[in-house]
């Protein structure tokens, strides 16, 4: 008898530290959000992303092409541009309930006509998500064609 309730309570205690340590991660993960333009057949860095984490708009260090599988990685010194700041932090606070209600994650057709690809990160809930919109603005759902627009106009302004 002795042993059953010694393995019922290693039991109990083993999926108390799970659960905490599964909960701390998710109060420590960052808030973020990450939009970038790729294209798929280009020469040179074909790979335009840009993060928001704890106010500060960070670039990608991808140097020519980067992989919706892969985490992207960024520059660990922020971009010194406040205009685009704000308008980042604006999209994050204005970010389109029709994305994190819909089940769906692929928009349009993508860098199907050699337009690029826009690619949006966020966490939501303590989940990364992830969603890739038609840069052809129209092939986008209407309830978030304006939002994609000014995603659009932000990467653009940022690469020249």
């Amino acid at each position: 008898m002795q042993k059953y309730l010694l393995l019922i309570l290693i039991t109990f205690v083993s999926c108390t530290k799970e659960n905490t340590a599964a909960e701390e991660c998710m109060t420590c993960e960052q808030n973020f959000l990450i939009v970038g333009l790729t294209f798929g057949e280009c020469g040179g860095d074909c790979s335009h992303l840009y993060k928001l984490e704890d106010g500060k708009l960070y670039a990608d260090t991808e140097a020519t092409w980067w992989s919706p599988s892969d985490d992207p990685s960024f520059d660990s010194s922020p971009i010194d541009n406040s205009l685009a700041l704000t308008e980042i932090t604006d999209l994050e606070a204005e970010f389109p309930e029709y994305l994190t209600e819909t089940s769906e994650t692929y928009f349009g057709c993508p860098d199907c006509g050699d337009w690029g690809a826009i690619h949006v990160f966020k966490m939501i809930d303590g989940k990364r998500k992830y969603w890739t919109l038609d840069n052809a603005l129209e092939s986008n759902p209407e309830e978030i064609q304006a939002w994609t627009k000014r995603v659009q106009t932000l990467i653009f302004e940022l690469l020249n």
